[in-house]
Formats: structure tokens, sequence, C-alpha cells
């Protein structure tokens, strides 16, 4: 296995251990709009958020295409 391709699934093998649970990622936003209804509401807030869950879904995306093509 190539140097890249094991630093590519190194560095997702780290993102999915530290990213929180489904239940996690469910509460967070309830909790966030129940103190913070008026700030998340805002055009600005739901850019960022969307900016940020895309970029991490690309990344993640693209690192298990690299791991599938190099075991192909």
């Amino acid at each position: 296995m190539g140097f890249h391709i094991w630093l590519t699934y190194f560095v997702a093998a780290w993102v999915v251990a530290l990213s929180p649970g489904s239940g996690a990622v469910l509460r967070m936003p309830h909790g966030l709009a129940s103190q913070l209804e008026s700030l998340l509401n805002t055009a600005k807030v739901r850019v960022v958020q969307n900016r940020t869950f895309g970029g991490v879904l690309i990344f993640m995306g693209s690192s298990l295409t690299v791991i599938r093509r190099a075991t192909a």
C-alpha cells in the first residue's frame, strides 16, 4: 500500500473516530435551536453550516474513492 493511500485511510479513520455518534448529531441542533434560536435562524450561519458539512462529506467521499481504487 502506497504512503498516500495509507495517509488518506489514517486521516479518514481519525475523522470517523473523533466525530460524534448519530444520536449526538441529531441532538446537537435541537439543543442549540432551543438556546440560540435567533442566532441559528440567520442565513449567514446556515451557509457556514452547509459549507462545513458539505466539505466533510466531500472529504470522506474522496478518501473512500481513493481507497477503493487502490484496492481494485
